[in-house]
């Protein structure tokens, strides 16, 4: 306790915690005790994203909702390999779908670049619910995103997808060993946010009726 009364907090990192990222570094099999471990922490990691995403979203001021986002889009690139928890699952589902349909219309070299960028998705698989999250039925329904006096939704330049996307630019442009895989990164993030609003406003068309979707459409489009 400070002279202030107050706590000093510490954090203090786990031996099996350490032993279990050493071991996955050094890409060595993983002791059965090990890898339940790690698979456990793989499954905690992803339930507490959720539930930042979805805190995130629903926080009645604009600058908590902001904190959030800004946190989920860095803890989605740090959490690389991490699956979706089921509630963001069908944010993951809409952003394979989205590249799926763009690969079904290329051919050739624009074919390939295409599986690359569903071996992105699949590898990336928070960064691309992010990148989704507000254009998927059901879970933006969820997500209002109010300001602090309760009216309009927050502007498109404080999105969820946009913070996913300002992280991957500020990687791209490290200059180290690694700046080239950096910028195909966002390159890659940033085809997969076209293709999402680009299927958005195919669903929207096949559906015109469909107010969820006309509303969804809207959003992309803004």
């Amino acid at each position: 306790v400070g002279e202030d009364g107050r706590r000093i907090l510490s954090f203090s990192l786990s031996d099996k915690v350490l032993e279990a990222g050493v071991m996955a570094a050094e890409s060595d099999e993983l002791k059965d005790s090990v890898k339940a471990f790690a698979d456990q922490s793989k499954l905690a990691a992803s339930k507490a994203f959720s539930r930042v995403l979805f805190s995130a979203s629903n926080a009645r001021s604009e600058a908590v909702a902001d904190m959030g986002k800004q946190l989920a889009a860095r803890l989605a690139w740090t959490l690389s390999g991490v699956k979706p928890s089921i509630e963001i699952e069908s944010a993951h589902s809409m952003a394979v779908k989205s590249v799926e349909g763009a690969m079904s219309k290329n051919d050739g070299k624009k074919k390939e670049s295409a599986a690359e960028l569903l071996s992105f998705v699949e590898s990336h698989p928070l960064v691309s619910s992010c990148l989704t999250f507000d254009m998927t039925p059901n879970i933006s329904s969820q997500a209002v995103h109010p300001k602090e006096d309760g009216g309009q939704p927050n502007s498109p330049a404080s999105s969820l997808s946009l913070r996913v996307l300002n992280e991957a630019y500020i990687c791209s442009t490290d200059a180290d060993d690694d700046e080239r895989l950096h910028k195909k990164k966002y390159e890659q993030c940033l085809d997969v946010y076209v293709s999402t609003v680009v299927n958005a406003c195919n669903m929207a068309n096949k559906k015109p009726n469909d107010n969820e979707r006309k509303r969804i459409a809207n959003l992309a489009a803004s």
